[in-house]
């Protein structure tokens, strides 16, 4: 399971991936993420899991500008900037904010934006496995 955001000039947002293990259903995956969700909005997340969410994000954000070219290097980033901010040098306004989340915060995050009603689910299974037929033509 992850969860990332992707904020644009008009729009933006919010996605949660789950990937079911081999033999598990969406359908048991579902309640879980509902509880999890729950106690996001309930209990908010603890200290420890905030900063290590803080870490993994500023530390992937740094690294994207060692990369010079390519989808999320520097050149990506900067256009981002640029194009939806108006500033190419955004990147340390950017790091503050996530320097700022609290377990507050995201719980109120939660709250306000992870509601059962205002969401899309996209369910993608995967294609069976294609075998060789002794018949021959299509499976």
């Amino acid at each position: 399971m992850s969860a990332g955001n992707a904020s644009y000039g008009l729009g933006g947002w919010f996605q949660i991936t789950v990937t079911a293990a081999r033999g598990h259903t969406i359908e048991e995956m579902r309640p879980v993420v509902d509880q999890i969700i729950a106690d996001l909005q309930q209990e908010g997340p603890t200290r420890a899991e905030v900063e290590r969410a803080k870490r993994n994000i500023i530390a992937n954000q740094l690294r994207s500008v060692e990369r010079i070219g390519g989808f999320g290097g520097r050149a990506d980033l900067l256009n981002h900037y640029e194009t939806f901010l108006g500033d190419p040098g955004y990147l340390p306004h950017d790091i503050a904010r996530y320097r700022a989340v609290t377990p507050r915060s995201a719980q109120d995050f939660g709250r306000k934006f992870l509601l059962p009603s205002e969401h899309i689910e996209l369910d993608v299974i995967p294609a069976p496995k294609r075998t060789a037929s002794a018949e021959g033509g299509k499976q």
